[in-house]
């Protein structure tokens, strides 16, 4: 206690940093102890999707250069993309580079302490701003920064711990509008940038914030407030200030600067929008009450071990007692200006917004809120949680809770010693409200069928089954939770994988897996929902000519069952099935977890000079085809690129040959043939000419060994591109 208040008052900034690294350590306790082979989470899923995402980013980058916002290794042939995904670019790229010095799993979890010790920081400089002692700004930016929604997060939401750049975005901007601060816009405009890449909903509050302090700086000046003015009076005279002083120049830099570092992500969003994300969401059933709002969070260690009510992730949105009570203290404050109107109305809005389309008392609705509305704004209707909205106003209450701290300190005139203690005690019933300690952690350790697969250094595919791809709305092979360990062993291993797991994927991506015999007999055998008479039925009637043609095709070397996915009716039938069917098989490796079987290759070719447009190659072609056309083995384009799959051995040239017609009116066309990404060869048709033979060279350059993805693309000329028949579709061996 010997320790004067001044001297706290005086705390450098590297020590208040220093401060909030060591509340992060405390508040993610037992994650010190096991850095390099532990990281947060709860969930079967997310901890290691999140986890892949750095391995994906990286491998784009640094590996095997490819555009980081689709996924090559996953759901392949399809190569979804990532612009719809929970990809925390800001994480991975950091997690990326700093991985080449340390091991990947610390520098993820050092980037985990240091989100939550900079979003400390960032609410501390902010508060700064309107209070003028040090330490109560301490304390706002710890309400923020480990306020019970983000330590839920823990269990595997990392996109919402990312919430670093919030109070900088918020720092920055609140100058622009007293003069032209360049320096401030181009920051903020970056900040605004970096927060889209660490989230999409954050990016979507931190619009619905600017918009509400445009409004705040419009309808008066900052010591206008209380004078007798009218509320046009006052915007007339702030839009001609707005105007005369041309501070519209920083909002439109800062919108210029968030356009250019975004724009990689907002060119795709409308590329995209309509394949990915549905045009209609499911109704809400779970979303935060007002109880929620007071009571503990149901992670915090005060629920576990005296409250013990159940946990509902969408609805911790708890702000904690002791911070209810000093905003309600802050309502008597005798000195308040706009500033503190401001944020208070930020809070109410967006604690409003928290509550969901209704206000529930509990579990009863009792009227509308304005979180129905938000579904008919665009791109606003992605928030769809409502629930994490809160983060904005826990920004708001810390700020509030510091000016109310330090009303309470001048007001009652505490000497030096009795300061601190009633900030200690402060800060420790907040902690105490808002502590999950211990977390929960996920182990690292693979598996020791995945070191047996990395030692192999052939770029083939793994089929793991319980065979599963699954979107948030858009799931073939339900009731599986086990695809979050094998994507993230596929960052062990580097092989392609057929199943996968991402936030949005296209509804061809399901359609394409299902019309395939063997995947779809393999989904209903692992089903938990289907008798065991019916899928005996199943097994019988299941074709088994195709299997080894579907293994040829994907190159599918690695077959890896997981045992306690599946009850055992169901994992003998699956194994009886594959033996069955696959000609040569050999058992690698079997224990309580997994089943490894290698298949070995078949040397009889199932494709080459074949027409691959015949029924019996249906999986060759994944997206662009018709169904069959006059005779079976004619197909029409229906889009503006149409892909095949074939299987080759790296380091052999082919030939590929194709018949096609044009139908009437279409005179100008201009189609280019592409490899694995690689451009072989542009046709275009100028002449009235209608059927056309083309044998076109593929250079052994770029054939990989396995599945490579030819593909058709075309420009919209002078017609619609729907009249192109393909007749015949051949791949030849030089």
């Amino acid at each position: 206690m010997g320790i004067s208040f001044q001297v706290l008052q005086r705390l450098s900034k590297f020590k208040i940093i220093i401060i909030y690294f060591l509340l992060s350590v405390i508040f993610t306790y037992p994650l010190i102890l096991k850095l390099s082979t532990h990281i947060p989470g709860k969930g079967e899923i997310d901890p290691y999707i999140f986890f892949w995402n750095t391995w994906n980013f990286k491998t784009a980058l640094l590996k095997h250069p490819h555009n980081p916002l689709i996924a090559p290794y996953l759901m392949y042939p399809f190569q979804p993309s990532l612009v719809f995904h929970t990809y925390t670019i800001v994480r991975d790229i950091v997690v990326s580079f700093f991985s080449y010095l340390i091991p990947p799993v610390l520098a993820f979890n050092l980037l985990t302490l240091l989100m939550f010790t900079f979003s400390g920081y960032g609410a501390y400089l902010l508060t700064l701003r309107l209070v003028k002692n040090k330490y109560v700004a301490l304390v706002s930016g710890i309400i923020f920064s480990f306020c019970p929604f983000k330590l839920a997060r823990l269990g595997g939401h990392y996109n919402f711990i990312d919430s670093a750049f919030i109070p900088f975005y918020v720092y920055f901007t609140y100058d622009l509008f007293n003069k032209i601060n360049i320096k401030k816009a181009i920051l903020a405009g970056l900040c605004l940038a970096l927060i889209g890449y660490c989230s999409y909903y954050y990016l979507v509050y931190s619009f619905i914030w600017t918009g509400l302090f445009f409004i705040f700086c419009l309808i008066g000046e900052n010591n206008s407030f209380g004078k007798k003015t009218t509320f046009l009076n006052k915007l007339f005279n702030n839009v001609k200030i707005f105007l005369k002083k041309r501070i519209f120049i920083n909002f439109l830099i800062l919108t210029l600067v968030f356009l250019i570092v975004f724009s990689p992500i907002l060119l795709n969003v409308f590329r995209f929008n309509k394949e990915y994300v549905p045009s209609s969401y499911p109704k809400l059933k779970n979303y935060p009450s007002v109880i929620d709002l007071i009571k503990p969070s149901g992670v915090s260690t005060i629920n576990k071990y005296i409250f013990k009510q159940g946990f509902k992730l969408a609805r911790t949105v708890s702000v904690g007692v002791v911070v209810w009570l000093l905003i309600f203290i802050s309502l008597f404050r005798p000195q308040k200006d706009r500033n503190y109107y401001f944020w208070l109305a930020i809070g109410v809005i967006f604690t409003i917004l928290s509550l969901g389309p209704y206000l529930k008392l509990d579990n009863n609705e009792l009227f509308p809120l304005p979180f129905y509305l938000l579904r008919y704004v665009p791109f606003l209707k992605i928030a769809v949680q409502p629930g994490r909205f809160i983060i904005y106003a826990m920004l708001s209450f810390g700020i509030i809770s510091a000016l109310s701290l330090e009303y309470i300190l001048n007001k009652n005139k505490f000497k030096n010693n009795r300061k601190i203690i009633f900030l200690a005690v402060i800060m420790a019933l907040i902690f105490i409200e808002y502590m999950t300690i211990p977390i929960s952690l996920h182990s690292m350790k693979p598996s020791e069928y995945v070191e047996k697969i990395a030692q192999d250094q052939e770029r083939c595919t793994v089929l793991e089954i319980p065979f599963r791809i699954a979107g948030k709305h858009r799931i073939l092979g339900k009731g599986f939770k086990c695809l979050g360990p094998p994507q993230y062993f596929q960052s062990l291993h580097n092989k392609l994988l057929l199943s996968g797991t991402l936030s949005y994927i296209p509804q061809k991506i399901i359609d394409y897996y299902k019309q395939i015999d063997f995947i779809y007999n393999l989904c209903q055998l692992q089903d938990k929902n289907i008798n065991k008479k019916k899928k005996k039925e199943i097994l019988l009637k299941s074709p088994t000519l195709d299997l080894d043609k579907f293994f040829e095709l994907y190159n599918i070397k690695y077959i890896v069952i997981h045992k306690k996915e599946l009850d055992d009716y169901s994992l003998n039938l699956i194994k009886e099935y594959l033996l069955r069917g696959i000609s040569k098989l050999t058992l690698l490796q079997e224990n309580k977890q997994i089943i490894l079987f290698l298949r070995h290759k078949n040397p009889k070719s199932f494709f080459f000079d074949k027409n691959l447009l015949s029924p019996n190659y249906k999986m060759c072609l994944t997206e662009g085809w018709s169904k069959y056309f006059g005779r079976l083995s004619s197909r029409i384009v229906v889009a503006q690129k149409a892909s095949v799959v074939f299987p080759a051995e790296k380091g052999k040239k082919f030939y590929l040959l194709i018949n096609y017609e044009l139908s009437n009116g279409i005179n100008d066309l201009h189609m280019k043939i592409i490899v694995n990404n690689y451009l072989v060869n542009e046709i275009r048709h100028i002449s009235s000419k209608k059927y056309f033979s083309r044998k076109i060279e593929i250079p052994a350059r770029l054939i990989l060994t396995g599945p490579n993805i030819l593909e058709f693309r075309f420009n919209k000329l002078n017609s619609s591109i729907k009249g192109i028949k393909f007749t015949s579709l051949r791949i030849l061996i030089d």
